[in-house]
This record gives structure tokens, C-alpha cells and sequence, in this order.
């Protein structure tokens, strides 16, 4: 997933959606979609490349 589309997908599940339909409906983990929150949550903003 881009960069650019990361936040997004944090800020979808900081409104309410589950972390699992957020990632089912990108064609990504949840795993992945959760490590995002984590780093966005920390401050960290830094979304490297995985």
C-alpha cells in the first residue's frame, strides 16, 4: 500500500470501523492495518515502506 493511503486507512478505524473490515476491504492484513495505527499513534507519522 502507498504511503499516501496509510494515514487514511488510520484515520478510518480511529471513526469506528473495524480494523478487520478496514483490511478485508483494502486486500491487506490486519496485522498491517493495526502496525499502522500503532506508528501513527506513537507520533512516529514515519510510514516506511514494508
Amino acid at each position: 500500500m502507498t504511503d499516501k493511503r496509510k494515514p487514511k486507512t488510520v484515520k478510518r478505524v480511529d471513526r469506528g470501523e473495524s480494523i478487520e473490515m478496514v483490511a478485508r476491504s483494502l486486500d491487506v492484513t490486519a496485522a498491517n492495518t493495526g502496525r499502522w495505527r500503532e506508528k501513527a499513534g506513537n507520533g512516529s507519522g514515519g510510514f516506511e515502506k514494508e
